[in-house]
């Protein structure tokens, strides 16, 4: 049965204002008596200096951080290749000032010497962080510096998100990285800082991305060394949190008149893990469960990339590049899972052990011609993306009563679970700079792509072989500009979506094919001493082909997941308005509007003590 409503959320922000604040750590940053804006504050675990909270100063050289618990914490300050730290232990409000030379412009018997770039510059709806003119161009992850970009936090917990409930979609050079989780972390883990230029940021995502792009979008930029002949970097990188974990690799680049080549390899091993303790109560049946869990993850892996950049003449450039990537990772767990009806009457021990091999094939071929020397450009590309993974489980479950008597046979379960993601992306973006104050961008992406799952078990559950094409057109254009104090970004997506999906085994089939326009704006009203921002656009969330595929997936004989193949997508239509007072204060509210959200949705078999979770439009 699908029921239908509507969800509204509506929230507001306020920075520097917190309802469960505890203790709060201030500052000011001055130089030669004057405040110094845009310097990164850091606060660190004493315990282990993982990035607590960012922060960084104000017009009047003021940061702040609130609700920060009682306990030692190390004070980190950035600024252009230098750094201060100051040990405090909180357990008041602590006033922390750093005082430091001064980095104005001088001149020297003619010699103009100038203060190094910000470490963070601001433009309409973009942040931008210079990553190689900062402390952090060594010594550091495209992981960990997840956590230098305001608002954004990454951990094994929650992984990465913005402001503690927005997802974060991360691109490289422009191209959407397409993993998700411990894949994701383990792949930004093995890109060093040293090979990063820059990081960009954009909390709220316009036509020029997909329509599904509902996330907030890190696109790490990677340096390119233009020097002639040959130059390269190698780093080793050593990291103790609970595991030790190691990153390594090189890269080199031979430059001549006309023609770049360059090769990088990147290498990670290391351990992550998780702890986790749920309770779930059935309140129709008066049953619970509580679930005990311990995970730890093993990751190795390794990258090789390699490309070539030709200048055809200055204007016009051909560039093609390919990365392969392996990841190889075993991991156990063990689980205790507990039945109360008033008082326990059951539990299982479940333990599992995987074997998981994920194996990448990235292809990239560009052609840009700069048009003129105010910025415009028209790019043009294919991407070839391919997936070839397989997982390989050994899930044994034993079950007993309260009295520890043995309530059935035990289940020796192995899993099979081969995946294989062919995907081929065309591209066209034409970037038009009539002047500083009027740009216009106008673009088309097809994107074709082909997923084949087949799941074998040992036992007597059925298996599955499952293909799933899905084809993505889209027309897009934007268009940006200033009339007095006022920037202003219009734009509008068109995509048609067409998908066929079948099961060899089930003989089951859907298909699809439907068209949907994604409208954003963008508006910004300088005041003087502040100023106000709105924003709208539109976004889709579609079922993945696992959600609409109704097989039984085993994940342990306890738990069992089922797709819904009358899932269908849904739209939120996502409204903010902001307002920054004096550099300093800020205001934020937002309305987000979402009917049909796909949702999880568990039952549970009495009988068996079977959970199941399938997933619905609510």
């Amino acid at each position: 049965m699908k029921k239908l409503f509507n969800t509204y959320n509506f929230y507001f922000l306020f920075l520097g204002i917190f309802l469960h604040a505890q203790y709060s750590v201030e500052g000011t940053v001055s130089g030669n008596s004057l405040p110094v804006r845009d310097i990164q504050v850091l606060l660190r675990a004493e315990k282990d200096s993982a990035v607590v909270a960012n922060s960084s100063t104000e017009k009047d050289g003021k940061y702040l951080f609130r609700n920060v618990p009682k306990g030692g914490y190390i004070l980190q300050l950035l600024y252009p290749n230098k750094e201060k730290f100051r040990n405090i232990f909180v357990d008041k409000n602590i006033k922390q000032d750093f005082t430091l030379n001064s980095e104005k412009e001088s001149v020297i018997e003619g010699i103009v010497i100038t203060a190094a770039p910000k470490l963070i510059t601001r433009e309409l709806n973009k942040t931008t962080i210079n990553i190689s003119r900062s402390i952090y161009k060594s010594g550091d992850n495209g992981y960990t510096l997840m956590n230098i970009v305001p608002g954004v936090n990454a951990n094994i917990a929650n992984g990465i998100q913005y402001r503690g409930q927005q997802g974060v979609s991360v691109y490289v050079n422009g191209k959407k990285i397409r993993m998700s989780g411990a894949q994701l972390q383990n792949y930004l883990k093995s890109i060093s800082s040293v090979s990063i230029e820059k990081i960009e940021f954009t909390s709220e995502t316009g036509s020029e991305y997909e329509g599904d792009e509902k996330n907030a979008v890190i696109n790490i930029i990677l340096k390119k060394n233009y020097n002639y002949g040959l130059s390269g970097y190698i780093y080793e990188n050593i990291q103790q949190h609970r595991y030790t974990s190691f990153s390594s690799g090189f890269g080199l680049n031979y430059k001549t008149n006309k023609v770049n080549y360059f090769l990088g390899y990147n290498n990670y091993i290391g351990k992550s893990y998780s702890d986790n303790d749920e309770i779930q109560k059935y309140t129709q049946s008066n049953f619970s469960t509580i679930q005990k869990e311990k995970y730890v993850e093993s990751p190795r892996y390794n990258e090789l990339k390699a490309g070539i950049d030709y200048e055809i003449t200055s204007r016009h450039i051909l560039t093609a590049d390919y990365t392969f990537s392996v990841n190889n990772i075993k991991s156990t767990g063990k689980t205790n899972l507990e039945y109360f009806r008033n008082t326990r009457d059951s539990l299982d021990f479940i333990n599992n052990s995987k074997k998981i091999r994920l194996e990448n094939h990235l292809l990239n071929i560009s052609y840009k011609y700069k048009i003129d020397s105010l910025g415009s450009k028209l790019e043009t590309g294919y991407n070839y993306i391919g997936y070839f993974n397989n997982y390989a489980s050994n899930v044994d479950s034993f079950f007993y009563l309260n009295d520890d008597s043995q309530r059935r046979a035990p289940d020796f379960l192995q899993i099979q679970n081969p995946l294989s993601v062919d995907m081929h992306i065309g591209y066209a973006d034409l970037y038009y700079v009539f002047n500083q104050n009027n740009k216009l961008r106008l673009g088309t992406k097809f994107i074709s792509s082909l997923s084949k799952n087949e799941i074998d078990y040992s036992q007597t559950y059925q298996s599955s072989d499952y293909r799933y094409k899905e084809d993505i057109l889209s027309f897009y254009s934007s268009y940006q500009s200033k009339i007095g104090s006022v920037s202003f970004n219009i734009g509008g997506r068109v995509e048609r979506t067409a998908y066929h999906g079948e099961d060899s085994f089930s003989q089951y089939q859907i298909d699809a094919d439907r068209w949907n326009f994604f409208p954003s704006v963008f508006l910004q009203k300088d005041l003087g001493k502040g100023n106000i921002n709105f924003s709208y656009n539109r976004k889709i969330t579609r079922p993945s082909f696992q959600l609409l595929n109704p097989f039984k997936d085993i994940e342990d004989t306890r738990f069992i997941n089922v797709g819904n193949p009358s899932l269908m997508p849904f739209f939120q239509n996502n409204f903010k308005m902001s307002y920054l007072l004096k550099d300093k204060y800020s205001f934020e509210a937002g309305l987000n509007t979402t009917k049909g959200m796909i949702s999880e949705v568990y039952y549970l078999d009495n009988l068996e003590n079977i959970t199941y979770k399938t997933y619905a439009n609510l």
